[in-house]
């Protein structure tokens, strides 16, 4: 039989989180100088009361109490100083006392060891996404190149084109039209590279006025032409001068224009869309950094601009970009592929503090041998209390489903334990701005390759 003050002394001399609770009525007895410590409990408030109240989820103590008294380890999840939870393993042991049989537990906080592998889980799927993505680059990358150097190639043919017509054309018209020919081209060629927008009903009026013109001149599905003319800029007030200019030939110069503002408009489309497919190729290609050496010379600027491109679609919703990044900051030694993480959850997590409506301000510069990236939104802000937490990992203020909470904890790892950097936050209603800070060299000990 063990005198009680005895197993207290003993705890009491441990260097492990260690606790006594009865066994009658699972109260707290003793928690050890080493359990105050590490999950932050005030050893005399706490004791006689119910060891229940140890968990972060107070049903958990009844479920483990039995497999406790047994001497099995048992995974377990204490209730740290504010709350925060620790993933333990405690393994007990029951001991007869002077003041009747007691539950001795021991206590091992793995909750670091968790997170590390939830981090490193996180890290292997951005791996696997950075390989896929790069996949998908190169092949995307040769039609894409293909597409944009056809359409070029087919604006400058159709161009030609034109000209060879009108020099055939020509001789069977009046000198005055024949002039018109290129004349009107080259105004459907401006027009088809810019827009001229119109509401609705104004857009409609303008049609009916300009088929009608055309009906009256003698236009063959007067009804097709119209829009192009419209969308180029010409209305019935403008056609009404053809006549004296152009004689008998006004509604056929009319048309010849719609037909080539039409083509022109979708060569336009054309080399538009496959330039910017191949925009987003090359992004995708820069952001994976896939095939590269682990350590490289890194364009922040040209980086954080890729990482706009990717996240586009999320941005396009109403949300305003604005690009004050310095040109003249130097390039930095850095793990490229990781930084990519760095700047894709800032801007992630500043859309979605925008909701689809606001500014996110981009600013870098370089001093001292460091350069400094600057990530703002003027979203509702980061209340005080929660500022101190949003690096930690785990921690996020989304609903369910939305976030881990590992975005900004994986950025500050990698800012700050991969790079020597330093990440802060500024925060106040209306405002909230996430500053990267990274040696222009990494430390001597990051440089070689993984």
């Amino acid at each position: 039989m063990h005198r009680i003050e005895d197993l207290y002394a003993l705890i009491d001399s441990l260097p492990i989180p260690a606790a006594v609770t009865a066994v009658t009525d699972d109260r707290v007895l003793r928690l050890s100088g080493a359990f105050a410590e590490a999950f932050g409990r005030d050893p005399s408030s706490t004791a006689g009361r119910p060891a229940q109240e140890l968990h972060s989820d107070p049903g958990e103590r009844q479920s483990i109490l039995d497999r406790l008294e047994s001497g099995e380890t048992v995974a377990a999840t204490l209730r740290g100083a504010g709350d925060v939870p620790h993933s333990v393993e405690v393994v007990a042991r029951r001991v007869d006392t002077t003041d009747g049989p007691v539950l001795l537990q021991a206590f091992h906080d793995i909750t670091r060891l968790v997170r590390l592998e939830a981090a490193l889980r996180q890290s292997e799927k951005m791996a696997t996404l950075g390989t896929l993505s790069a996949g998908v680059a190169h092949e995307l990358n040769n039609p894409a190149t293909a597409a944009q150097r056809g359409a070029e190639q087919l604006e400058r043919a159709f161009e030609a084109l034109q000209a060879a017509y009108t020099a055939v054309s020509a001789p069977a018209l009046p000198e005055v039209t024949a002039a018109a020919l290129t004349e009107l081209d080259d105004e459907a060629r401006r027009a088809a590279a810019t827009s001229h927008p119109l509401d609705p009903v104004a857009r409609s009026d303008r049609e009916v006025a300009v088929e009608e013109w055309l009906e009256r001149a003698g236009v063959l599905d007067a009804w097709e032409a119209a829009p192009a003319l419209v969308e180029s800029g010409i209305d019935s007030a403008r056609l009404a001068g053809f006549p004296e200019r152009f004689g008998e030939h006004a509604g056929a110069l009319a048309n010849w224009m719609a037909r080539s503002y039409t083509v022109y408009r979708l060569l336009h489309e054309i080399r538009h869309g496959a330039g910017r497919l191949s925009e987003i190729v090359g992004a995708l290609k820069a952001y994976s950094y896939v095939g590269q050496a682990p350590v490289k010379d890194v364009d922040v600027n040209k980086d954080v601009r890729n990482t706009l491109v990717i996240l586009r679609n999320k941005l396009k919703r109403g949300i305003e970009v604005r690009d004050e990044l310095d040109e003249t900051i130097p390039h930095i030694e850095a793990h490229g592929s990781e930084l990519t993480q760095v700047w894709t959850n800032i801007i992630d997590n500043a859309a979605d503090a925008l909701d689809g409506t606001g500014t996110i301000t981009l600013r870098s510069s370089s001093a001292d041998g460091w350069v400094r990236v600057h990530i703002e939104d003027d979203g509702p802000g980061i209340p005080p209390d929660v500022q101190p937490r949003v690096f930690e990992a785990f921690f996020t203020t989304k609903p369910p489903g939305k976030g881990l909470g590992l975005g900004l904890n994986t950025a500050y790892d990698i800012v700050v334990s991969k790079h020597g950097g330093r990440m802060s936050l500024d925060s106040e209603p209306g405002r909230t701005a996430f500053v990267v800070e990274l040696p222009t060299t990494l430390p001597a000990a990051d440089t070689k390759e993984e």
